[in-house]
């Protein structure tokens, strides 16, 4: 049928630019890019596909259908017990399981002998497969408000109570809801208990969702944005929060963010302009003739918008050189599980266009706590090995830091290293969301990886004659890094300062790169 050709050659174009999508955007934006619609769709095109092709498949020899089962099956089961937290996905590494997937159900077409039918079509198998996206559905809120309001992990024997519940669940949605709308798009009479189920699971999810905003912010009035405070006077609040840490004290009823708004609480780079090849993307005045170029990945980045303003107050553009997870030392890192080649040809790209651009100023940050690669050996070099920084990694770190820093200085009479944050041991939002938060339990020891580093990049820049600014003492009182000072949440995450926060430090930005 010509129409039916029409519309697979549309699918077919269509998946094919969302996978290529989906490898472009894993690589460059690795968080969104797992949620969104335009990297995921061509796992439904796949689907579609293959249900356009029934006819087609039904064709293929019975033996090579029933070797496809397997294959695929292998290909499912080698996803699941290989990829882990370090691989990049969706991107081509969704394609295994998607394309095992699609070998499952292609193959397992006219159910051929010898094929996976075999161990997938028993009772047991069909009982999961049929609740597999109820259970889905309800696993993760099982998961998470538990731990959530316990105020700790989940032990393993109620993490296997939860996963049970969850089944039930599943079974009890699947049985009076997801069933009989599938059948019929209606519920027939003899089901008609399920019309008690839709509002109360309606009502359910709305408690919930009330009751969570609620806790999640208890106060109507947002607070004031922090003022512009004096480096002395901050430094003595994040002493003040420190010491309230230590003495356990609550936390404050109303904070800046709201936990609501805490993970969109961050300077991010206009579109095309994290990890650009082409494209410059100005800040500041931009129609001035006087440059800074920032040079690094999100921790520089995270910084823009209170050096975006006081750039445009000194009459400065800021020209944004900024790869995720690249930073501006020249070493190969180990990113994700892998080398990393894609940050050393933008490192050696970004510092080609500052040599060109011949910039007043050089300003350089990056997240520090990363491993390395041994270029010789193709192995892995660790940030810490047990509980003790790794002096191999630390010594990489300072080579790396003293070289990049001496080809900078031979451009620009003036370059700026910004030190790095510390790391929290879990994201700030999962703490203070927690039921038993205080701002003892939402404090962490200042990070002995971004002290061993940042020490060096203090060496390298006092040994080549760049300047070193230093921002610890206004986020740790040199030993406890409260996440919380006054009121005013530090950390949009694990690893970035909030903007709020960010914009808080302007003054001492100011002072420390002589742009006050």
């Amino acid at each position: 049928d010509i129409w039916l050709r029409r519309c697979a050659a549309a699918i077919l174009l269509l998946t094919a630019a969302s996978f290529v999508w989906s490898v472009v955007d894993t690589d460059s934006s690795p968080q969104p890019a797992y949620f969104s619609t335009l990297t995921r769709a061509w796992e439904l095109g796949v689907g579609a596909l293959l249900a356009l092709a029934v006819a087609e498949v039904k064709g293929i020899p019975v033996r090579v259908r029933a070797i496809a089962t397997w294959v695929g099956l292998a290909a499912i089961l080698w996803a699941g017990v290989r990829y882990g937290d370090s691989t990049p996905f969706p991107g081509y590494h969704a394609a295994l399981p998607v394309l095992g997937s699609a070998l499952v159900l292609g193959g397992g077409i006219g159910a051929p002998a010898g094929g996976v039918a075999f161990l997938l079509d028993r009772r047991p198998m069909r009982f999961v497969g049929d609740i597999s996206y109820s259970v889905y559905l309800w696993h993760w809120p099982l998961l998470i408000l538990p731990a959530a309001y316990l105020g700790r992990p989940l032990a393993a024997y109620e993490s296997l109570l939860v996963l049970v519940c969850a089944i039930g669940l599943a079974w009890l949605s699947y049985r009076w809801v997801e069933g009989p709308l599938r059948q019929g798009g209606t519920v027939p009479h003899k089901n008609s208990r399920a019309l008690a189920m839709w509002p109360t699971a309606t009502a359910a999810v709305m408690v919930a969702v009330v009751g969570l905003g609620a806790y999640a912010a208890p106060s109507t009035a947002a607070p004031a944005p922090p003022r512009d405070e004096a480096p002395a006077q901050l430094m003595a609040s994040v002493k003040q929060a420190a010491a309230s840490a230590r003495a356990g004290a609550g936390l404050p009823d109303a904070l800046t963010p709201t936990l609501t708004d805490l993970f969109g609480d961050i300077t991010e780079p206009a579109p095309g302009c994290s990890a650009s090849t082409a494209a410059q993307c100005f800040l500041g005045d931009a129609t001035s003739t006087h440059t800074i170029a920032a040079w690094g990945d999100s921790h520089v980045g995270m910084w823009m918008r209170p050096l975006a303003e006081l750039a445009a107050v000194k009459h400065y553009r800021i020209i944004l050189f900024g790869k995720a997870s690249c930073i501006p030392v020249d070493q190969q890192l180990f990113y994700k599980g892998k080398a990393y080649p894609q940050c050393d040809q933008f490192r050696s790209w970004a510092l080609g266009q500052i040599r060109a651009l011949k910039p007043e100023r050089i300003i350089i940050s990056g997240y520090v706590a990363q491993d390395f690669m041994d270029t010789s050996t193709g192995k892995r070099i660790p940030s810490m090995t047990g509980d003790t920084v790794s002096s191999k990694g630390s010594t990489l770190f300072r080579q790396a830091a003293e070289r990049t820093l001496k080809q900078l200085v031979a451009i620009a009479p003036d370059v700026s290293v910004i030190s790095d944050v510390t790391v929290l041991k879990e994201s700030a939002s999962t703490c203070l969301g927690s039921r038993t938060a205080t701002r003892a339990t939402c404090s962490v020891p200042l990070n002995i990886v971004v002290t061993d580093r940042n020490a060096s990049w203090r060496a390298a820049a006092a040994a080549v004659g760049a300047h070193y600014v230093d921002v610890i003492p206004y986020l740790c009182d040199g030993q406890i890094c409260p996440i919380v000072v006054g009121s005013t949440i530090v950390y949009r995450d694990q690893t970035h300062v909030t903007e709020t926060y960010a914009r808080a430090l302007k003054p001492i930005l100011a002072r420390q790169l002589r742009l006050s």
